[in-house]
């Protein structure tokens, strides 16, 4: 599955005129692999995509953004069964700001800005 991420790996690389066989020695992983993450077949682990950023110059939010969009949806089902609290103390008040800060961010752009 191609993301816009893979995208924009793809592009930074052409822009800076260094082959993947190049990128890759930096990397130091195979060509292969990282062909894969520009096809959006593998992943980079952080450390590899900081190297990248060094390399390119980019901070690629598209591969948090991605990220990002994947997991709001579980973490929000988890935040619905979230377990009441028992005992009432300070903490509890910003457990509850906690809570609606934390649903707010995870509706999807539509919703938190009135959109369609």
């Amino acid at each position: 599955m191609i993301t816009e991420f893979a995208l924009d790996l793809r592009l930074a690389r052409r822009r800076s005129g260094l082959s993947q066989k190049e990128v890759a020695y930096l990397l130091t992983i195979n060509q292969s692999t990282y062909s894969e993450f520009e096809r959006g077949v593998k992943v980079p682990s952080l450390e590899q995509i900081c190297q990248l950023a060094l390399i390119y110059g980019r901070s690629f939010q598209s591969y948090f953004e991605d990220i990002t969009s994947g997991v709001k949806p579980r973490l929000a089902k988890r935040l619905e069964k979230l377990p009441k609290t028992k005992s009432p103390r300070l903490r509890i008040f910003n457990r509850g700001i906690t809570i609606s800060r934390m649903k707010a961010r995870l509706k999807p752009l539509n919703e938190r800005y009135g959109g369609a």
